[in-house]
Formats: C-alpha cells, structure tokens, sequence
C-alpha cells in the first residue's frame, strides 16, 4: 500500500542531525516510507515532530491510517477494528476474537484481507519446523506498517475521543516509546544484523529462518536456524540507557537457551549454539566477559549502525 521503505543509511539524508538513537525510534515510528520522511521538520528534536507534526490536529499524519483503509477497503470498519485490538496487544485469534468481538468464523477472512493489504502478518516461532507450520497453533498476527503499529498503540485510542489534545497524548508516548521502540524497529534491525553478519561470512553459517521464539515457558527475541545442520543463534535485545550487566547474559545462556532447546524436535540434542546481545548502550566489562567466555556475539548500536549502513553502502 505504501512506497517502498527507505533503508536504514537513507535516514540521515531526511534528517541529518539527528542521533542515531532518534534515528532507530523514528524508524519505530514511521518506517522508512519517504513520504513519511519528508513529511518530519528535521531541524526539530524527535519529541518535537511529535509535538508539533505528528500529533497536531490536522496533521497528515494523523489521517494517513483511514484514508488508506478507506482507499483499499469498501467498508473499513471492522477492518479497523481488528487492526485496533491488534495495535493494542491481541495477537491470538482468541484474543482478536474476544477484543473486536468478531466471531473466530469470520474473523480469518477479514485477517487474510489485511494480510494481503501488507498491513498484518502472521507470524509463527523460528523454531517451528517447515513441515509443522501449516498445522502449527502458535501463530500470532502482527501489524506489519510501522506507522501502524505506532498510530494503534499510541494515538487512536485517544483520537476517537471528541475532545482529542495532543498534550494528553504526548505523555503517554513518552512513558511507552522506549519498550515500543526496543520491541519494534531495535529487534528487527537485530535480525537484519544476523542476515547481514551471515551474508558476511561472519556468522559461519548460513541460517534458513531468522525470527524469534515464544512458547509458554519462554520467549526470546532472535532467533536464527539452520535445520540440516543443527546450528543455531540465540539473541537478546536490549534498548535501556544503561550497559547490560552479566546477570542478563547469564539468564539468556543458562536460563532461556536450555529452554528453548527443549522446545526443538529431539529436545535439541546435537545442536550447536550461539549467543548474540544486542544491547543499545552496550555491555558491562563483566558481562562482556561472560559473553566471551562463550564465544557469544556483542552488538551496540554503533556497531549495528556502522555494518548495516555500510552494507547497504556496499
């Protein structure tokens, strides 16, 4: 529906004296869509933008999300509403089911219309073997447009409210934009890092899925596999201000690796593991330790920025 999404590198070119942590957050919040780019004041901060572009009434940024709905879909309605509950936190068909109150009979068919729009995907565990995925239960829909994802999570449930005023939506933006952020753009841009390290020749193996797990027992955020010959990347991210410490290193090694495993086929016996921290302010000394001590992977978001725009450069 929406113009082909800039890369990473092309940011700068839209706003060039922005950081590189203002840089990942709007591309949390826009995507890369030009458009969307152009639209921004980039001589203002990011808190700025959203102060006074994004969120001001009249913004075009604020009808972007119904005038596309209207554009693609006869009766936008329901659609909209699936897209809402999804925006908020239902991921399951029972829990898009009950939020929207679309019966789980009809519910598929409005899914598989926003699934061809490109605006939600459904997404299955990396850990789910080719074979198992169209029988797999596991498969939780997300929204795929940035923009969408930010406007649902943040704006909408304050706009259908008559009495809309950006100064009571700015706050709540502010309170949740860092987990928005490091649960949105700061994992996918980890896992554009593993394909980026893997065609690199850095990674030493070449993975077929790269996504991330959950099951009841556990959920981690990376996840790269090769099936035929048992190897496997497990990764953490992190987007705090402060430096990982090595209690988090040994939770992801000792803790929600073994987890994990058991959820392979065969209990994951004979599979060679990696481990991989994607931290924003980087590690600790004794965390950079632990992390070394096993032959796991360190990514700051300098090191992120620097390989994934020099490949892009490349």
């Amino acid at each position: 529906m929406a113009a082909a999404p800039a890369p990473l590198g092309a940011l700068p070119a839209f706003l060039p004296t922005w950081s590189p942590d203002e840089l990942v957050a709007i591309s949390a919040i826009v995507g890369g869509v030009p458009a969307y780019l152009a639209w921004l004041q980039p001589e203002r901060s990011l808190v700025e933008n959203l102060r006074t572009v994004i969120l001001s009434p009249g913004s075009l940024f604020l009808g972007e999300p119904t005038l596309l709905l209207s554009d693609e879909i006869r009766d936008p309605r329901v659609h909209r509403t699936i897209i809402q509950v999804i925006g908020t936190g239902a991921h399951t068909l029972g829990e898009i089911s009950a939020a929207s109150f679309v019966s789980k009979t009809h519910l598929p068919a409005y899914l598989a219309r926003l699934q061809e729009l490109r605006l939600v995907e459904r997404r299955l565990p990396a850990t789910v073997p080719n074979a198992a995925q169209h029988r797999s239960r596991q498969g939780r829909y997300h929204l795929s447009d940035p923009f969408f994802r930010f406007y649902f999570r943040f704006i909408a449930p304050y706009q259908d409210d008559l009495s809309y005023q950006p100064e009571v939506v700015l706050p709540a933006i502010q309170q949740g934009l860092r987990a928005f952020v490091g649960q949105t753009a700061w994992e996918e841009l980890a896992r554009q890092w593993v394909r980026w390290s893997s065609q690199a020749g850095q990674l030493g193996w070449v993975p077929q899925v790269i996504g991330s797990h959950w099951s009841r027992q556990v959920q981690v955020d990376v996840v790269a596999i090769n099936w035929q010959t048992r190897q496997i990347l497990i990764g953490e991210c992190k987007w705090g201000d402060d430096a990982v410490s090595r209690t988090i290193v040994r939770d992801l090694i000792a803790t929600k690796t073994p987890l994990l495993l058991a959820d392979l086929p065969n209990g994951g016996a004979g599979w060679t593991v990696r481990h991989a921290l994607f931290a924003r302010a980087g590690l600790t000394d004794a965390a950079q330790q632990e992390l070394a001590a096993h032959d796991g992977l360190a990514v700051d978001l300098a090191r992120l920025m620097r390989d994934l725009v020099s490949a892009e450069a490349g």
